[in-house]
């Protein structure tokens, strides 16, 4: 394993905070891609299977886009994240940063509507769950430690921009963008996706199903599985309403102190704040 690959673009979270919206955007102006979809857990992968990726030639010349926000547990990168990631030549990260109110809002109905949430607000926020995603600081940490100087936080509000958010995206690519292909900015799209049962969400997400069997399914039979396999967001909507959020004075004040450490860095720390 003496190969180095080329890019690596890594949005690693928060959750709940634009990252597929971003995803798309970049995508949509990647004409060398690697083809390794959303939410692969690429970086996570044993050498042998993120040699096998190597071997079927996704990432030589090609730019690796991971967005994936679960890499980041218990404080630390995974031993395979960061032996991974050392394989590229160049890393440029991206944290999107929400205000953490409307974040941790999005983040909890989230959990309780789709990912078997049962607890009560009040203890998601002492979940690693939630604090895995809160804070923005040890996640930027952790990267300068593994050697990345090209580290952007972007506040939430400019996907709703398009003019800072073609100026970000020019700047990370490295080339010059026309009019956004997307079409639409971010906007909360809570309850209207389409959903796959959570086993098969998890099998499909792992990097030996993504590396040796994903490439074997024609596109369009993919995409005729995952339309038979989903259930419609009204149906689900049905069984798993998600709660309404009442902050206590000492969630609000948790919630405020996680926003103040976040805004902390700056361009003095050698950090690109847009």
């Amino acid at each position: 394993m003496t190969d180095r690959y080329f890019h690596c673009i890594l949005i690693p979270g928060q959750k709940k905070a634009g990252t597929t919206t971003l995803y798309n955007h970049l995508a949509d102006h990647l004409p060398h891609r690697a083809s390794v979809p959303k939410e692969s857990s690429v970086l996570d992968s044993a050498p042998w299977l993120f040699a096998l990726y190597g071997l079927a030639g996704r990432f030589k010349g090609r730019v690796l886009l991971d967005a994936t926000t679960t890499y980041f547990k218990g404080g630390e990168f995974s031993p395979a994240f960061r032996r991974n990631l050392t394989r590229f030549n160049r890393v440029s990260a991206i944290i999107i940063h929400r205000r953490e109110v409307d974040r941790m809002t999005s983040h909890f109905r989230h959990s309780a509507a789709f990912d078997g949430w049962t607890g009560t607000p009040a203890a998601f926020l002492e979940s690693a769950e939630y604090i895995d995603n809160a804070y923005i600081n040890p996640k930027v940490m952790a990267l300068r430690e593994l050697g990345v100087t090209d580290i952007h936080i972007v506040p939430f509000e400019v996907l709703n921009d398009p003019a800072r958010l073609r100026m970000l995206m020019a700047t990370v690519l490295g080339q010059e963008i026309g009019p956004l292909l997307g079409g639409k900015l971010v906007e909360n799209r809570f309850g209207k996706r389409a959903l796959v049962p959570r086993p098969v969400e998890q099998l499909v997400a792992t990097p030996l199903f993504q590396a040796a069997i994903r490439p074997l399914i024609p596109s369009t039979l993919r995409g005729w599985i995952k339309t038979l396999l989903a259930r419609s967001p009204e149906a689900a909507s049905a069984t798993r309403a998600a709660p309404d959020i009442r902050l206590t004075e000492a969630m609000a004040a948790r919630l405020e102190g996680i926003e103040a450490e976040n805004r902390t860095l700056g361009a003095k720390d050698g950090i690109r704040r847009w």
